[in-house]
């Protein structure tokens, strides 16, 4: 990969489509959109890692091609140094680093940070700047490596409760087909049942077999009510509406 056309921050390969491109204001220095957020983030809100620019960075909009834009790599390279550790207010050498005013500062205005929680060595600082790009690139190259595998997993899983709602419809289906069979089943026991009992109103009961049949027959009369079918039918059709809904969705 040619290092002229990577990210200053994680030399990953910059694209203008899928990874951008961001000048900073040092105008030395391009970073990537992914590596901005990042760099944002740090405990010193130092834009440029390199050069420790403040001030905000400026989106490359152009259609240039990322050899144009970015600079070269020497220039990438160019490390910090305790030169590099400016105090603003003044434009002379910094001589600490106070993390309450998140600023840099020197002999003269030292007096305005007492109190302060401030850093003298300014190679701690350099250091811990040095140890949270190390770590940020590994973290970014971890979740890299995992998106995909990750991606996979969730369409997976989807995967899985589509055929999941799938196999319940078909059981669904499966109970209503039953239904209607016992449904039409008894229908068919009625006729016979309300025959039979027709019977009783023409011919006298003779013995106990037939109070026996009699009595058998008015309780299976009495469990195939019709009402108490439909409403289970109904609330099957109620269940598979919903499943069906869901499959949509």
């Amino acid at each position: 990969m040619n290092k002229s056309q990577s990210c200053n921050y994680c030399w990953e390969l910059l694209d203008l489509k899928s990874n951008p491109p961001i000048k900073l204001i040092c105008n030395e220095h391009i970073v990537c959109n992914h590596c901005l957020k990042t760099i944002n983030n740090l405990a010193y809100k130092i834009i440029c890692p390199l050069c420790l620019e403040k001030d905000p960075p400026v989106i490359i909009e152009d259609k240039r091609s990322i050899s144009e834009i970015v600079p070269s790599e020497e220039a990438s390279r160019k490390l910090i140094s305790y030169e590099t550790y400016i105090c603003n207010p003044h434009k002379t050498s910094a001589i600490g680093y106070c993390k309450k005013d998140n600023a840099f500062f020197c002999s003269i205005c030292e007096t305005n940070h007492q109190g302060h929680d401030i850093i003298k060595n300014l190679n701690k600082v350099e250091s811990e700047i040095s140890h949270n790009l190390l770590q940020v690139c590994e973290e970014k190259r971890f979740v890299y490596k995992n998106l995909s595998e990750g991606s996979k997993s969730i369409a997976n899983s989807q995967t899985d409760k589509v055929n999941s709602l799938k196999g319940l419809e078909n059981r669904l289906n499966e109970s209503l087909r039953k239904l209607e069979g016992i449904i039409k089943e008894e229908r068919g026991n009625s006729e016979k049942i309300a025959e039979y009992y027709k019977s009783f109103s023409v011919r006298p009961v003779t013995n106990i077999k037939d109070m026996a049949d009699y009595m058998r027959y008015h309780d299976l009369l009495v469990l195939a009510d019709q009402s108490k079918i439909e409403e289970s039918r109904k609330r099957l059709e109620n269940i598979k509406s919903k499943l069906e809904e869901l499959l949509e969705y």
